[in-house]
Parts: structure tokens; C-alpha cells; sequence
């Protein structure tokens, strides 16, 4: 999932800058801070507390957050970027001695950022389950209705043509970060606090089309009037690619779709 990648000193190989681009479901500005948050050792925030860590930059037009979180050890700054069907993250976690002294190298390089005009439009795979080498195909639940196209997913549907239905999204990547950045931007999705360790988070052994896989399934509490929020995500390796399935919405919705998400995947078969 890296765009790119940077070491910033000789002298410190694991202070890192990464680039990386995920869809706008990533963009929730908590999440993403009590993630960092964890990483680095510091506790989680609050969302009254983010004025704290975050200020806006300009990058050639586009409004950028700008994060700057540390705790005892380790500091991160991160640029938040959203563009078109995109959220840019731009990001330089190391130790503390080394990310004070390249903080102003990384504000320079966040504001030298430029956007191509082919930057909103990845490579998208084709949107739905055609026969596609190495791509799998499914049967669709009854009831369920497809969305258009969008930028890194292989398909969208709706659980129901009610706009607000749990959505599902099929998608891939080669290489997709930690496991443990998973597994706490998901819990994040859903406002679970983040973990320090990936074994704290339950999981459940899948075989979907002859490959081993990995079910999650998280929900989280009602907030400010809203109801709990569940996702249910399905891991699954085929070749050099690792399939998601995805579905999230309330809590009861996603109850009531969970037999047919069950079948999707009992129906999932790998094209040679």
C-alpha cells in the first residue's frame, strides 16, 4: 500500500517517511490520531483534544491536516491530504531527537506536494465479478445491488437499494502496511479504542475457495445518538495478492446480513 518511502537520516535507518493512499472511509481525523497515538506511546485523545495535535497547511491549493503526536520515545508528523476519491498520507515516524530535527524538512516537503492530472484517476479493476486473470468471482446475494465503479476497489454493492444499507467492498493490495495498522484503523472505523498488540484482537479462521483466510469481526459502541457500528472483514491470500471483503453499517443491519455475506464467500472462486 506504500506509494513511496524515504529514510530521512543516515544516522537513525528506522526514522521512515511514508506515502500512502486510501479511500475517503480513512479520512475520520480521530482515528487516524489515536492510531498514531498508539504507535508512538501516547494515550488516546479526545475529539476536543485534536486542536492540540493538528493544524491545516495549504499544499498548492489543496487543505491538508497537519498531525504532530509524540510520546516518551517516538514522534510522528503526518499530512493529511485528501484528493478527489483519495486520502494522501504523508508520514515521518521515528524517534524523537530525529523527527524534531527533520520537522521543518518535512514541512517543506508537504508543501512541495503537486498533484498530476491523472493523480484522481488509479489504475481501477474492472467492477464487478468478470472473469479477470488471477481476480475472483462470486455469486450475488439476492437483494443486494451494485454501486458504481470507485478508485481501489474491485467491486461496491449495497445490501439493499436503501442508500444507508451496509455496504460491501471487495478489494486487493500486494502489500497492505502491518497487521496491526489493520486491525487498529478498522477498530477505528468502528470507534474501538487501538490496541498495542494484534493477538488482543479476536479472529476467526476462514477457507474461502481452497485458501486459508482470516475473518475480523468488530463493533462498537453507540455514540452521540448513533447506533453501534459493526464491520465484518474477510481476509483472504490468492497468489501474490490478499483479497478483502468488507462489510460494515449498524450494528442490526449488519446482523441481518451476515448469513448472505457468509454465502458470498462460500461462493468465491479464483480465476487461473
Amino acid at each position: 500500500m506504500r506509494f513511496a518511502q524515504f529514510q530521512v537520516s543516515a544516522d537513525d535507518p528506522t526514522a521512515l517517511v511514508t506515502v500512502v493512499p486510501l479511500g475517503q472511509e480513512s479520512a475520520d481525523l480521530l482515528s487516524n490520531v489515536n492510531r498514531w497515538a498508539g504507535q508512538v506511546g501516547a494515550p488516546p485523545m479526545k475529539a476536543e483534544e485534536l486542536q492540540k495535535v493538528a493544524r491545516q497547511l495549504d499544499v498548492n491549493g489543496v487543505p491538508a491536516t497537519v498531525v504532530d503526536i509524540s510520546g516518551e520515545k517516538l514522534r510522528t508528523i503526518a499530512a493529511i491530504v485528501p484528493r478527489g476519491e483519495r486520502v494522501w498520507f504523508f508520514k515521518l515516524t521515528g524517534s524523537t531527537n530525529t523527527v524534531a530535527a527533520q520537522a521543518q524538512n518535512f514541512d517543506a516537503f508537504a508543501k512541495s506536494i503537486r498533484f498530476g492530472a491523472g493523480a484522481q484517476k488509479p489504475p481501477v479493476a474492472a467492477g464487478g465479478p468478470a472473469p479477470v486473470g488471477g481476480a475472483p468471482q462470486w455469486d450475488v446475494p439476492a437483494g443486494w445491488v451494485k454501486q458504481p465503479d470507485k478508485p481501489m476497489r474491485f467491486a461496491t454493492f449495497r445490501t439493499s437499494a436503501d442508500p444507508n444499507a451496509p455496504e460491501v467492498i471487495v478489494s486487493s493490495f500486494g502489500a497492505f502496511g502491518t497487521m496491526l495498522d489493520n486491525i487498529n484503523r478498522w477498530r477505528g472505523m468502528v470507534g474501538l479504542e487501538p490496541i498495542a498488540d494484534e493477538k488482543q484482537q479476536p479472529v476467526e479462521r476462514i477457507n474461502v475457495a481452497g485458501q486459508d483466510g482470516a475473518l475480523f469481526d468488530l463493533t462498537g459502541p453507540a455514540k452521540d445518538g448513533q447506533p453501534p457500528k459493526r464491520l465484518l472483514i474477510a481476509m483472504v491470500p490468492a497468489g501474490q495478492t490478499v483479497w478483502f471483503f468488507r462489510m460494515s453499517g449498524p450494528a442490526d443491519a449488519v446482523a441481518a446480513q451476515k448469513q448472505n455475506f457468509g454465502a458470498l464467500l462460500k461462493s468465491v472462486k479464483f480465476q487461473d
